[in-house]
């Protein structure tokens, strides 16, 4: 059997599911294989680490009905595919090996006698919930998750290693955290009441690289998948209950100090004297009860004052973590912001115009 597909249509997604088994090497063997997995009009390409499983259906015309299934080294096909960039490249499928054509090579490679089952954790998920993102908001979410375990700042607990979908008091929650940082998107969604799951960042991350317009993702009640058009990526749910959330919160985000800051001005406040700080990039943000107009941003011995507008009491100072904070300004789409003190004296927060958006960031020290 030979099937032929251009580079670009089937290149992404040998990337993906290679390094989806390659991190599953160290739990099983079984897992540093990929899956070519033949049936009658179609192929499909799977890949699963234990946890996660990748899946892309490429149709085909066979030259005769068969189903069939080949498992080939991981390691070999991703050597290959480092010489590819475009083209086309032909799949010849027998008994005992797979032959992989392309202008610039020939390479053989063996066919993997394993158990079939091995690699399917692909259970029929009983679907529970079901939201609908476009590509531009998995990419937003994975970037939060890429800034909320940043360094010293990563939180190991389960809870904290996923993405919180809960219903609460009414409100249907997307929640990200580290313990340090929390990020709450009100949805529109109706959840059924009570409802919670938390799914890995990983999951997360790795829907980030395709560029499909829209995506659902189908929530069950032990695992979670986003599918996109021919492709479906899938995940155990983390077994953690996440806590309440709002009334908490809601309290801290209670604020009579405020400052309101042209975005683009703050970043480039905070660029400027990055590079200057110490070894636990911290910032401090100094305030001056007489001029009401500005503050200062000090890194050790580089300082900059920005013009704002501030309601209210501050302290003296706030350190906050530099990186931490920059990446989450940037990622604020408003082109002027306002940031509030919690009344609790240990938080800022940053509320979107519509109020649907929720972020928390715990300071470090106060004076």
């Amino acid at each position: 059997m030979k099937f032929k597909f251009p580079v670009e249509t089937i290149r992404e997604d040998l990337l993906v599911a290679g390094l989806l088994s390659k991190s599953g090497k160290k739990i099983s063997s079984y897992y540093e294989n990929i899956e070519f997995r033949i049936n009658n009009n179609s192929l499909t390409i799977i890949a699963t680490n234990g946890i996660m499983q990748f899946g892309a259906i490429h149709s085909i015309l066979p030259d005769e009905n068969v189903i069939s299934n080949y498992y080939i080294n991981t390691r070999q096909l991703l050597e290959a595919l480092k010489k590819i960039k475009e083209g086309n490249i032909e799949f010849e499928f027998k008994p005992n090996t797979v032959i992989l054509k392309h202008k610039k090579f020939k390479l053989i490679l063996s066919i993997i006698l394993i158990d079939t089952n091995s690699l399917i954790i692909k259970k029929d998920i009983v679907s529970i919930l079901k939201l609908h993102f476009d590509c531009d908001e998995i990419k937003h979410l994975a970037k939060l998750t890429k800034v909320f375990n940043t360094g010293y700042l990563k939180d190991q607990r389960p809870v904290s290693r996923g993405m919180w979908i809960k219903e609460e008091d009414g409100e249907n929650l997307l929640v990200l955290t580290n313990g340090k940082t929390l990020y709450i998107n009100k949805l529109a969604d109706k959840f059924p009441k009570d409802f919670h799951a938390i799914i890995p960042l990983n999951l997360l991350i790795m829907a980030s690289i395709y560029k499909d317009d829209k995506a659902i993702l189908n929530i069950g009640q032990n695992a979670s998948e986003f599918m996109f058009d021919n492709r479906f990526i899938l995940s155990l749910n983390i077994n953690a209950k996440p806590p309440k959330l709002m009334t908490r919160i809601n309290s801290m985000c209670e604020s009579s100090a405020s400052f309101k800051i042209n975005k683009k001005e703050f970043m480039n406040g905070l660029f400027t004297v990055k590079p200057f700080s110490d070894e636990i990039d911290t910032v401090e943000i100094l305030f001056d009860d007489i001029n009401k107009n500005n503050i200062t941003l000090k890194c050790q011995n580089a300082t900059i004052n920005l013009e704002c507008e501030i309601i209210g009491k501050f302290p003296d100072y706030i350190n906050m973590d530099i990186k931490i904070l920059y990446n989450l300004i940037n990622i604020i789409p408003e082109e002027n912001i306002t940031i509030f003190h919690g009344n609790d004296e240990k938080s800022l927060s940053y509320r979107s115009n519509d109020k649907n958006v929720i972020m928390l960031i715990m300071k470090y020290k106060i004076k």
